[in-house]
């Protein structure tokens, strides 16, 4: 068991994988009688990710981090020693597999943190059983200006909390999510989650780009959905950069790895303004053509947590004059189709629970809306993503208490999804259900790259990918 222990700190913090030495130690912890055994778990699962972080300076500072961490870890990490050292002359089979995997710290807050809008997500509180946790301790970063805040992790540069007032002053949270990084590590609802670099659906799990076929996991029957669900970008450590209002967030990804070309750069910058608007900038750069069509997956209920209701009498409008139809699979004919006449017209503002129910193929194919829709007044030269390229999309209202909340992107699209399939153990303890939120994710149409009247999600050398989407709150 030392050894084993011993082993996996060193291939942790080098290059050497430790997936074989977390296996033998997970079954010899399984199999031990000693409570102990538990609190070695986390480290174990730690093993070779350390390697997601970059160098060896990078990775070692990561688990000098784990090291120092909270007074709860240095007694674990006291217990565990102990265990190891007479697990080790006992010939007890106890997985001493490493104190330093029990300093696995609640989520740390960074300096200036306001207390007021303290979170509940402890990270790393116990072993989750997937297969490639998170290394050492995550960072939930607080953003607060105009009465809003929002809180941001490291991990999959996800949107955690998002607190905004309503017309009586009252901060309430007002997007899903969880408690605890379990959550997010599984999250096979893509709650706050940032997707790329291919968001939504592409038919067949495959596309054909500067004749090379590239093949991508069939995930959502026989077509992809949201690139990769198990270690997409969303399960990933970011590089982070604290601004004076925002945090940047940085991914690299090597040619060919999430099963699309170039050695690209990612980054996401979120920044809350002086106005009550939460601002995402995405920029993205490859060496080589490639696809890329990025959103953010939150799902808003701006009843907010306290009050928590489902999302029936919230009154969307939708600067969108069409949208386009799908098969079943939730894959685009390719036709753009007006939104008259249809249950799909929000141009002069509903209720989502007026038409969701309606006799009506397309909602029957996909349990209500989730839908791409065309954005009005979008050109090309809006791939630009300057603020000046800003279009209305959305306003979404919440009657009871008030919050209003416009969405602006410089995107084509935009999926409106009612949160048909919504599910899991979410935040204090809730069980999420079918719309408990709406997801207003900009984007490039679905399986654009098959079909040529779409805009194109292609980027490259000489054009870098660049948008900007707005969420601005204000009370009616």
């Amino acid at each position: 068991s030392v050894g084993i222990g011993i082993a996996s700190i060193i291939t942790g913090c080098f290059f050497i994988p430790a997936d074989i030495f977390s296996i033998i130690a997970a079954q010899r912890c399984f199999s031990g009688i000693d409570s102990f055994s538990l609190l070695a778990l986390p480290f174990f699962m730690m093993g070779g990710n350390i390697m997601n972080k970059g160098g060896i300076a990078k990775r070692l500072v990561r688990l000098a981090r784990l090291v120092v961490g909270k007074v709860t870890g240095y007694l674990a990490a006291t217990n565990v020693l102990a265990n190891m050292f007479f697990g080790a002359i006992s010939g007890s089979s106890v997985a001493a597999t490493s104190a330093m995997g029990s300093i696995m710290s609640p989520l740390e807050k960074e300096e200036g943190y306001d207390p007021n809008y303290s979170s509940a997500v402890n990270i790393c509180s116990a072993p989750t059983g997937i297969l490639i946790p998170p290394s050492g301790p995550l960072i939930l970063y607080s953003i607060t200006a105009g009465g809003v805040t929002a809180e941001v992790t490291d991990f999959g540069a996800a949107l955690v909390n998002l607190f905004v007032p309503d017309r009586d002053g009252h901060v309430d949270d007002v997007i899903l999510g969880f408690d605890d990084v379990s959550g997010y590590e599984v999250n096979s609802c893509f709650y706050g989650a940032l997707i790329l670099p291919s968001a939504n659906r592409i038919g067949g799990a495959s596309f054909e780009l500067d004749g090379r076929t590239y093949q991508l996991p069939r995930n959502d029957g026989e077509n992809n959905l949201h690139t990769d669900h198990e270690h997409g970008s969303h399960k990933r450590f970011w590089d982070a950069e604290e601004g004076k209002d925002s945090v940047t967030f940085t991914l690299k990804l090597a040619d060919g790895e999430l099963y699309t070309p170039g050695n690209r750069v990612f980054r996401v910058t979120y920044t809350v303004k002086e106005n009550g608007t939460l601002q995402l900038r995405y920029h993205a750069e490859s060496d080589r053509r490639t696809l890329i069509n990025a959103t953010n997956h939150s799902y808003f209920n701006l009843r907010g947590r306290s009050d928590f209701a489902k999302i029936y009498d919230t009154r969307v409008k939708l600067w969108c004059s069409a949208f386009t139809p799908v098969v079943a699979g939730a894959i685009p004919t390719g036709e753009i189709r007006p939104v008259e006449g249809t249950p799909f017209d929000f141009r002069a503002g509903k209720t989502i629970g007026q038409d969701i129910e309606a006799e009506d193929e397309q909602l029957k194919l996909v349990g209500g809306y989730d839908h791409n829709f065309v954005v009005d007044g979008w050109t090309p030269e809006h791939r630009r993503g300057t603020e000046a390229d800003l279009l209305p999309v959305a306003e979404v209202t919440e009657p009871v208490h008030g919050r209003c909340m416009e969405c602006w992107t410089t995107l084509p699209g935009v999926q409106f999804y009612a949160g048909n399939f919504a599910s899991g153990i979410g935040k204090e303890g809730r069980a999420y259900s079918a719309r408990d939120g709406v997801c207003f994710e900009t984007q490039y149409f679905p399986d654009a790259i098959h079909h040529e009247n779409f805009p194109q999600p292609v980027f490259g050398p000489g054009e870098n990918y660049d948008s900007l989407t707005e969420y601005r709150f204000r009370t009616v």
